[in-house]
């Protein structure tokens, strides 16, 4: 019965540590380039950003992608291209049309970053340079400084999360099996 014992409870610290590992890789920061001027309604416009992982890794994909939205039905969803260094990818970006415009980055199987309002202009204020107003900067409360860099989890956290629970659970249960066993153990130790 020892043995049994022993061997699950190594079988469930195996599997705790499995699904650690499995989300440590699950956070990014994206840094975006700073743009040469306002966004013009018709006009492409190229957005840099940098995805690190971890904060420190280059992450390289072809899956990221930059999604603008303006709260009355009109969205789209621009693929961005590595280039450049590594890590670094840019998206070719048109709004169609004046006014406010959310946006954000999807930096593949990271979460996405909001990247707050942007106002663009109407086509003949294309040379207008970007105010501090028209883009809203995300803040690091960690830092408490205001940047353009957004920490995100991986979308699956709440899932490993209760994997991490009903493992934590089943150790638990291993637990209370095996202190009922040795006190049974001992109730039947011959006199």
């Amino acid at each position: 019965m020892r043995k049994i014992l022993v061997s699950s409870f190594l079988a469930v610290m195996v599997l705790l540590g499995a699904a650690h590992a499995a989300v440590a890789g699950g956070w990014a920061v994206v840094t975006v380039d700073p743009m040469p001027a306002a966004p013009a309604a018709g006009t492409p416009l190229d957005v840099g950003f940098t995805i690190l992982q971890h904060g420190v890794s280059p992450f390289t994909t072809t899956k990221a992608t930059v999604i603008i939205d303006n709260g009355a039905g009109g969205r789209a969803v621009f693929v961005a291209k590595p280039e450049g260094t590594a890590g670094h990818h840019v998206a070719q970006v048109t709004f169609p049309s004046a006014g406010d415009w959310t946006w954000q980055i999807h930096p593949d199987w990271f979460g996405v970053q909001d990247l707050g309002k942007v106002t663009v202009v109407a086509a003949e204020a294309s040379t207008a340079s970007v105010s501090s107003a028209a883009v809203t900067p995300v803040v690091d409360t960690e830092n408490a400084v205001a940047t353009s860099v957004t920490t995100t989890r991986n979308e699956t956290e709440p899932v490993s999360l209760a994997l991490r629970v009903l493992l934590g659970a089943a150790l638990a249960a291993l637990v209370a099996l095996a202190a009922t066993e040795l006190r049974n153990g001992r109730r039947h130790v011959p006199a």
